[in-house]
């Protein structure tokens, strides 16, 4: 049986969509795509194979039916599609992937589902494309306005630091650098406690090393990030107990290098640790993530669903003071900010142990996680996550995902326009609430740092939407018997219950 699903869902045994498109005057053979060529093509679930046989058995494929139907349009790829696409191999003849040859199915594992460890470099560089862009200093300004700074870098705290030895007054420039990956912890831990003790501020987070012997744990694959970012509380632990780290702890990280200039690899890093922060932290509404080389030279890389963006700053061992203020912006809101500044969403609710999410606010109410039910993991796009919640005995469904700006009306307008018409309330959603996400009075977008088209391309601009509606049904897989099957297709086509005998 499990060969049998193995083959069901390898491209090779798919139906082509000519298979109901393509118009032909001949009838005689429009049969052909569902006769017994297709399905011994498949492996006979009654026989027992060894393992791997059916990934080893050539296959041809489908015979493909003709019919009397007009082509039906072409849709613009999902965002799943999309991300399929990029992983996929290039044929001989074109430089184009083709979705239908997915490079990183391994034995036994399903279309869409999450990628090979050994390749996810280059398929995230080539799903990101053209949607990487170098910033200026207006986009920090942006990311991080003077408004939500957790205090002002002003005079008291380059004092603080010249006390400390870590800022010279006379070149105005820091001191003390040190361009290794511990050197690089104890210098950013050291600089945010002064500046912070500048302003009577408690730090919230600090800078972790521990994770360079011991990946985190948590996660799909194994990444090992030179630097992370984590609760002050839990940096504490971790110095009197040292254990793993799990990537659910983690609110940023740094890449650093000894070479003079930053080689080519850590981007491929950036990547992928910053897609694991998406794959496991379901309240991540984007990605800031440090790196540092020897000539001090650094670069903050924000990953969102709309894209990248890479801001690199002037280096830290050159002489000036508003590039100073502005590196110590960024570092005061790493360490010193809300959990909203850095990328998460504030109306999840985490259990404070294990970072688990177990309640969220909807509208101002408050709804239990039960169940975490669907998950896109594509890098850009929606990015769409589906959940359980429930609320006074009573279980709804909540959709969170990130709209394109110009169609962020669609959904919630149809649920809404459909709400009490008695006739059809049992068939469709019932909208609850939910909507825009608001976020510090904001609607929560890539625009508020990007700008409208000032960084990325235009009209590409996403709106984080959160949709909560019900009532639930069971799984179409929990049926009884074939005719419970067969019923529950038949409400899907038709759109209304059917108990007739069948």
């Amino acid at each position: 049986m499990r060969h049998a699903l193995q083959g069901l869902y390898n491209p090779t045994t798919f139906l082509h969509s000519t298979c109901f498109s393509t118009p032909n005057t001949d009838l005689s053979t429009s049969y052909d795509c569902f006769s017994s060529q297709y399905f011994h093509d498949m492996p006979d679930p009654r026989r027992r194979h060894p393992k791997g046989y059916a990934d080893r058995k050539s296959r041809k494929p489908p015979i493909t039916v003709r019919m009397h139907h007009t082509p039906i349009p072409q849709l613009g790829p999902t965002a799943q599609e999309r991300f399929l696409s990029a992983l996929a191999i290039p044929s001989t003849e074109s430089t184009t992937p083709s979705i239908a040859s997915p490079l990183l199915l391994q034995p036994g594992q399903l279309p869409g589902s999450r990628v090979h460890s050994s390749q996810l470099a280059s398929a995230l560089s080539r799903e990101l494309g053209p949607d990487v862009v170098t910033a200026s200093d207006h986009f920090i300004e942006r990311l991080f306005p003077a408004e939500r700074l957790p205090f002002p870098v002003d005079r008291r705290v380059f004092r603080a630091l010249a006390k400390e030895r870590y800022w010279d007054r006379s070149l105005n420039s820091f001191q003390q650098l040190e361009y290794s990956e511990e050197g690089m912890q104890k210098w950013l831990n050291k600089v945010g406690n002064i500046i912070g003790n500048a302003h009577n501020k408690t730090v919230m987070r600090s800078w972790w090393h521990g994770t360079c012997n011991l990946p985190p744990g948590g996660a799909p694959m194994n990444r090992k990030p030179d630097i992370v970012l984590i609760s002050h509380d839990y940096y504490q632990s971790l110095l009197n107990s040292p254990r793993r780290v799990n990537w659910l702890h983690i609110r940023s990280f740094a890449e650093v290098t000894t070479e003079a200039r930053s080689p080519s690899r850590m981007v491929h890093t950036i990547n992928a640790k910053s897609y694991l922060l998406f794959v496991v932290q379901f309240d991540r509404r984007f990605v800031p993530a440090l790196s540092f080389n020897s000539s001090g030279e650094y670069t903050l890389t924000l990953t969102d669903r709309e894209g990248q963006i890479r801001y690199h700053g002037v280096p830290l061992s050159t002489n000036g003071l508003e590039s100073a203020r502005l590196f110590l912006t960024m570092l005061a809101f790493f360490m010193f900010g809300d959990d909203t500044d850095i990328g998460l969403d504030p109306h999840f609710i985490r259990d404070p142990e294990t970072e688990v999410l177990i309640a969220v606010n909807v509208d101002g109410r408050r709804y239990e996680i039960k169940d975490h039910i669907y998950t896109l993991e594509s890098f850009l796009g929606r990015g769409t996550r589906v959940w359980i919640v429930a609320r006074d005995g009573k279980q709804f469904v909540l959709k969170d995902s990130w709209v394109q700006a110009d169609r962020v009306e669609s959904e919630v307008a149809h649920l809404k326009s459909m709400s009490g018409h008695d006739e059809i309330e049992t068939l469709v959603p019932t909208f609850i609430g939910g909507g825009d996400v608001i976020i510090n009075g904001v609607r929560d977008s890539t625009a508020n740092y990007r700008g409208f088209g000032l960084v990325g391309r235009l009209n590409n601009q996403r709106v984080h939407c959160r949709i909560l509606t019900g009532t639930i049904g069971v799984p179409l897989t929990s049926f009884r018997s074939k005719k419970e099957f067969i019923n529950g297709l038949l409400t899907v086509v038709s759109g209304e219950s059917t108990e007739s005998p069948l």
